[in-house]
């Protein structure tokens, strides 16, 4: 288990040092192929979504990519049913983004 936990946690800082800054993150990135695959992980001027972050982060590992979504799923605000409806809703900002990554380091230790 301990083995699991530091991955995790190696992910959320790997995860924070990609959007770390407001020029490095972006929303509403999610492009899939009609297969389900995503297009890109990121934009052309380098900046993350945190979901494809997550997923370019996991790079084809499901359970992993699952533990660090799950990490973040549970500290988004209660009135949203996903990570990506919260992280793409016109409200949320970066620093709310930096919060809950923040949060859930501190829950994986």
């Amino acid at each position: 288990m301990a083995g699991v936990n530091s991955q995790l946690l190696a992910d959320l800082h790997t995860l924070r040092s990609l959007v770390d800054l407001p020029e490095k993150w972006t929303k509403n990135m999610i492009h899939f192929d009609i297969n389900g695959i995503p297009l890109s992980y990121r934009t052309e001027a380098g900046r993350y979504c945190v979901p494809l972050a997550v997923h370019a982060i996991a790079d084809g590992d499901k359970p992993r990519g699952r533990a660090l979504w799950n990490a973040l799923q549970g500290h988004v605000h209660w009135r949203h049913d996903s990570l990506l409806h919260w992280h793409d809703h016109p409200n949320t900002t970066h620093r709310d983004v930096m919060s809950v990554i923040d949060l859930a380091i501190m829950f994986s230790k």
